[in-house]
């Protein structure tokens, strides 16, 4: 039947039009908010589709997806965020899949170019979603994460994007901690700092796999293997992340994580839905907050301090050995990762043994790329 279609036919297989059809069928329930787990579920099964017939359904995805968050007004939070991070589960596993089957990045999806498309439209969406309050800042996160992880950043053989995409992210991160620092609340702060952990681990992550090296030039013989790029990378992300020093949670609060008691879900007969019940009130959420609040090491075991600094530290561990020990210069560039850790000391309020001891194994963590 499928020979009639023409070029459609190649991509109307059995999988896809079984696609198709349960999403025709339950429409109009999850219209009626009657069976929220059908996008959900629809959003997570893109990746069992064949990647030689896969594009129609992602077409329609991706112009679902608009829909649900900007247009319709009865999705609920929850059905938008699962939905969205689903999405990007099954993105990193259509790319991880065609990785173990040995299909090339560009012949992930039935039609060309669509692999640049799919990721950039992806993020683009979150991102929409996620400044209008539309999607949770951990769906958002999660979109950014899976594509970090798969080719279209991991494996960029175009030396800029992953330069383009980490520029984003610190964007966003630092966008995020300016917003808790107006706002102060505490739930901007957590979400502040989910967002920081996101964009500094991803940038480590790139610069580990070597995808943030420049290319090579006639400066390469001078610098000796000196990785200039990481330390400019590591000193712009410090000091733009630095506006969130009283803001980002620190390793001590981190370590202690801790969630707000769930609101209990009840079924509405006269809103034919489920709703949720709060059964939290001022003063749990004070003591709540205090409570994680005292878990701090102080502002020196921060994230946004950590990273750059080890970022700072690669750059200087990756000259060679010969000019390294010839030359002091290299060695007197230690002084800017340690000159930076020495006035977040000075600039706080308050010396305790926590901040002593986070003191010295963040010298332990800055000597860790030392040891190759």
């Amino acid at each position: 039947m499928t020979e009639n279609l023409g070029l459609l036919g190649d991509h109307l297989t059995l999988p896809v039009m079984l696609w198709i059809a349960v999403l025709i069928a339950y429409f109009p329930a999850v219209m009626q908010r009657r069976v929220p787990w059908m996008p959900i579920g629809l959003a997570f099964s893109l990746f069992f589709l064949p990647t030689e017939s896969n594009m129609i359904p992602w077409i329609i995805t991706l112009a679902m997806i608009p829909y649900m968050l900007f247009i319709n007004k009865n999705a609920r939070k929850w059905v938008a965020d699962l939905t969205v991070a689903m999405l990007a589960v099954s993105f990193f596993m259509t790319d991880s899949i065609a990785r173990v089957n040995e299909i090339a990045y560009a012949d992930m999806f039935s039609i060309p170019y669509t692999h640049y498309l799919i990721p950039i439209a992806l993020v683009a969406i979150a991102e929409a979603g996620f400044r209008q309050k539309k999607i949770s800042s951990w769906a958002h996160l999660s979109v950014v994460s899976g594509v970090t992880l798969s080719r279209a950043i991991l494996g960029a053989e175009e030396w800029f994007l992953p330069w383009v995409f980490v520029a984003y992210i610190l964007y966003i991160a630092s966008t995020s901690l300016k917003m808790a620092t107006k706002s102060g609340i505490f739930n901007d702060r957590k979400e502040a700092t989910q967002t920081v952990i996101i964009a500094l681990g991803a940038t480590l992550l790139l610069a580990i796999f070597g995808k943030l090296n420049l290319p090579e030039t006639s400066l390469d013989e001078l610098l000796s293997g000196f990785n200039i790029s990481l330390m400019i990378l590591g000193i712009g992300s410090y000091f733009l992340l630095r506006i969130g020093r009283e803001i980002e949670f620190d390793m001590g609060m981190l370590l202690n994580w801790q969630t707000i008691k769930r609101a209990s879900t009840t079924f509405d007969a006269k809103l034919n839905a489920w709703i949720e019940v709060d059964n939290q009130n001022d003063q749990y959420l004070i003591e709540f907050e205090q409570n994680w609040l005292s878990k701090s090491w102080s502002s020196l075991a921060r994230i946004s301090v950590i990273i750059p600094l080890i970022l700072m530290t690669i750059a200087i561990t990756e000259v060679e050995i010969e000019p390294f020990a010839q030359n002091p210069i290299w060695v007197i560039l230690l002084a800017i990762p340690v000159g930076i850790l020495v006035s977040e000391i000075l600039a706080l309020d308050k010396i305790s043994s926590f901040t002593r001891s986070a003191g010295v194994w963040m010298l332990v963590l800055m000597a860790v790329p030392m040891v190759h």
